[in-house]
């Protein structure tokens, strides 16, 4: 997977505009490092701008941004896309991603949590009583079944 992030910044101690030169250094230097499919700076106004295509899982968007900083510009900083800007838009995506994922495990877990602690003492010959031959009894052959979904 690809990931597309902007990093804005500006040259040490100044607000101007990169000669064509510092451009195409660290195009050239973002380029080389691994993880980075292409890194394309704008130059034309303030501030700086920097698109980089990169994999995520091969290098951090704040190793980027500390590597701008590691080329003389301390004022590098991460621009977010405009449709999460807010926090709130990133945080209510995250919750909600937890949220599924803890009632899919819940509706897997509760029939597992059933047959553990309550038909175990209701009915204890379901628990010994083999299903298949008389190698396995169903109860842990159920077990079996629902805990490989987890």
């Amino acid at each position: 997977m690809i990931k597309t992030s902007r990093i804005a910044f500006y040259p040490e101690g100044s607000k101007q505009t990169l000669a064509e030169s510092d451009k195409n250094r660290i195009e050239a230097h973002l380029s080389t490092m691994d993880g980075i499919v292409t890194a394309s700076v704008n130059i034309k106004k303030l501030p700086n701008m920097l698109t980089v295509h990169f994999r995520p899982n091969q290098i951090s968007l704040r190793s980027l941004v500390d590597e701008m900083k590691g080329l003389g510009f301390k004022d590098a900083y991460y621009v977010p896309d405009t449709g999460k800007a807010d926090i709130r838009v990133t945080l209510s995506e995250e919750v909600a991603k937890y949220r599924n994922r803890f009632l899919m495990c819940l509706i897997i877990q509760l029939p597992i949590w059933i047959l553990i602690w309550v038909i175990a003492y209701v009915k204890p010959e379901f628990v010994i009583k083999p299903l298949i031959g008389n190698v396995m009894p169903a109860y842990l052959l159920i077990i079996a079944i629902l805990s490989t979904f987890i």
